[in-house]
């Protein structure tokens, strides 16, 4: 697991992704949380999303502790309005 972490930090440092100026540190939970998120996002079932991290169907583990959803993805699950004009019968 070390060298797995040692390789992300370097490809971190390397990317030049920086958090509040500084490298950004990327944990391989980090790697889960994002990868569970956007599965979510996307549309992949909660179900299948467990199956995928190893939790058990009943944990709600992945719910608590994994899933994250940035103010965008809610935005943009939002319907918009049909706002045009309707055609009346006249």
């Amino acid at each position: 697991m070390d060298n797995y972490r040692k390789s992300l930090n370097s490809a971190v440092k390397r990317s030049g992704v920086q958090r509040l100026g500084k490298p950004m540190r990327f944990t391989p939970k980090f790697a889960r949380k994002a990868f569970t998120s956007y599965q979510w996002i996307k549309g992949t079932p909660l179900e299948l999303i467990k199956k995928m991290v190893g939790h058990s169907p009943n944990s709600r583990v992945t719910e608590r502790n994994y899933l994250f959803l940035p103010d965008c993805a809610v935005k943009e699950a939002m319907f918009e309005l049909d706002m045009s004009p309707k055609k009346t019968d006249t």
